[in-house]
């Protein structure tokens, strides 16, 4: 829809807006950094047996935290995973307007990532 392209494009220029106006020290603490993960070769992610088997409980799993309160944007130090299309950002930049381009239209900062990301295979996140 048209009128969806437009309200995605307002997302963006809002952002670069926000950007004009922000303070050096605002800008200097801001950062994002992109990195692959994937699951290795020998372990078969895909297969629901996977998380109850004993090769699953041996492998040593990234710690983190659930919160049930608050938003990412506020959260220091907040890791955004992507994986809904094997290209990030999904069709963010071609009028796609599921869950994972509302995410990047939340984040325009994420959407770099788009210009330089080759597409996901299978077992990366």
């Amino acid at each position: 829809d048209g009128d969806d392209d437009v309200q995605q494009l307002l997302c963006v220029l809002n952002f670069f807006l926000v950007l004009v106006d922000s303070t050096d020290a605002f800008l200097d603490s801001e950062f994002v950094s992109f990195s692959r993960r994937c699951v290795s070769g020998h372990l078969r992610a895909e297969q629901r047996s996977f998380w109850t088997s004993a090769q699953a409980a041996r492998q040593n799993l990234s710690e983190f935290e659930i919160h049930s309160r608050g938003v990412i944007e506020a959260a220091d130090g907040a890791l955004q995973a992507d994986f809904a299309n094997r290209f990030i950002g999904g069709g963010v930049l071609a009028g796609g307007l599921a869950q994972e381009e509302i995410r990047f239209l939340a984040s325009p900062e994420c959407m770099a990532g788009c210009l330089f990301v080759e597409g996901m295979k299978s077992n990366e996140a």
